[in-house]
């Protein structure tokens, strides 16, 4: 047998907690809310390591070389990161069926998990995302109007993201809350996740991680903690924070967004109808 075909170190390892978003939705707020809040999923990393340690960012792991060039390196960097905590963290930006169906030990790591889904407004996500992609892809030096009606494997970037949503709240036994729900009901969402998580909430104020504010900060707390509370990965480029969508969007891209993503507003509470559009 093969050291990565043995798969019971995964045995060994407790419970995950996987936060799955579409990009731009509170992925790092929600995983460092839960670390903070939850004794038994709070990490820790050697001085000096990057922020990256302190969670499992499995998609990286999975679909690239970057971070290791075979299998057997990747579950041992799985392993190191995943022992941290008794309920260790996990990030993704994938569907649910691209993580199901890629390697046996990440299915399995997968089927042990326990899920939360966070959703974002779509038009927030999208006004959120421009300048964050302008800061490392020449495809995103355009208008906000192109960006949104640009395709990746014949879908606009609205529909994706009412893709993304809609497979995901359809994914069973898994927790689904609002990225305004933990901004705006900070308590009562925090309660939610415990109860799921059948984990008690410590209820440390503030409640929600404390911000980074600063390339440097970041840097600082990298360097000199062993658990931070912030993993965020800010968009240190040069390009200005995405604008509201009241500002962004014309009569002709709300029409767009509508016409690619449907009722899906209403359905998540955003909308109460159409008459946005108008």
């Amino acid at each position: 047998m093969k050291p990565e075909d043995d798969l019971s170190w995964i045995d060994q390892v407790g419970q995950p907690v996987i936060v799955a978003t579409h990009p731009r939705s509170g992925t790092h707020l929600v995983l460092d809310f839960i670390r903070k809040q939850f004794a038994d999923c709070r990490s820790w990393k050697y001085l000096a390591e990057t922020k990256n340690h302190l969670y499992l960012d499995i998609d990286p792991l999975l679909f690239s070389s970057r971070i290791c060039k075979n299998d057997r390196d990747k579950i041992r960097f799985a392993q190191k990161i995943l022992k941290r905590a008794k309920h260790p963290t996990i990030k993704t930006h994938c569907l649910k069926r691209h993580l199901d169906h890629h390697s046996q030990w990440s299915n399995k790591l997968i089927e042990k998990s326990k899920i939360v889904y966070v959703v974002r407004d779509g038009r927030s996500v999208l006004c959120s995302l421009h300048p964050f992609v302008k800061g490392y892809s020449e495809k995103a030096q355009c208008s906000f109007r192109d960006f949104i009606r640009q395709e990746s494997n014949g879908m606009s970037r609205c529909k994706k993201w009412a893709n993304h949503v809609t497979e995901w709240m359809n994914t069973p036994d898994i927790l689904f809350i609002r990225f305004e729900d933990v901004i705006k009901n900070t308590e009562a969402t925090l309660a939610k996740i415990g109860e799921y998580l059948d984990l008690k909430p410590l209820y440390i104020n503030p409640l929600l991680p404390k911000s980074i504010q600063s390339r440097r900060e970041s840097i600082w707390l990298a360097l000199t903690q062993l658990s931070p509370e912030s993993t965020t990965h800010m968009n240190f480029s040069d390009q200005p924070k995405g604008k509201k969508y009241t500002e962004l969007f014309s009569p002709e891209d709300r029409a767009f967004f509508q016409q690619e993503t449907g009722d899906l507003l209403v359905r998540l509470g955003y909308e109460s109808s159409d008459a946005w559009v108008q």
